[in-house]
């Protein structure tokens, strides 16, 4: 089972962490997820512990969720607090940068005996989670400006980056 792969990777188990969360955005998991059933590794952590001056940009957590007979739901999941709309677009080409070194250096490189193994179906999406939040009061912004994204390969296939509004919840699959 590929959940129990990754939290026995003796390299990847400093960066599994229990939620999704940085400055006050959080991917929420359902109750109705098993945590045996689901993994979350900050990918953004794993980068940073590389003694490189000019680590790549990476997103913040990449969520592994078991749905059925070697079937899994892959989020790519970045999270922003911005006090202007604009400050997010700004960052559009970081942003694209961040789920590109996911899927094509952590994914397809570093732990691609997981991600490319045959044995394993994947449904892959990518997440932009972004808003304002200041004392529990939420400003959503429109994250239409990712329609004008490249879409991000994995394997064969292209991916676009979806714009959710902060503290989705992931579900069930």
């Amino acid at each position: 089972m590929l959940i129990k792969e990754l939290k026995n990777d003796i390299v990847l188990q400093p960066y599994i962490c229990e939620e999704c969360e940085e400055n006050g955005v959080l991917a929420s998991i359902s109750t109705e997820i098993d945590k045996e059933n689901i993994v979350i590794i900050s990918v953004d952590k794993y980068y940073n512990s590389f003694n490189e001056k000019t680590r790549p940009a990476s997103p913040d957590c990449l969520i592994v969720q078991f749905c059925h007979t070697n079937t899994y739901h892959v989020y790519v999941v970045e999270l922003k607090n911005f006090k202007k709309e604009s400050d997010l677009k700004d960052e559009k080409e970081q942003i694209h940068k961040k789920f590109s070194t996911c899927l094509q250096d952590f994914m397809s490189n570093q732990f691609r005996t997981y991600f490319y193994n045959l044995d394993y179906i994947l449904k892959i999406d990518l997440i932009l989670i972004a808003g304002h939040i200041v004392d529990k009061k939420i400003k959503n912004f429109k994250l239409d400006f990712l329609l004008g994204l490249n879409p991000v390969s994995f394997g064969n296939k292209k991916y676009l980056i979806k714009g959710v509004n902060p503290n989705p919840l992931i579900s069930r699959c």
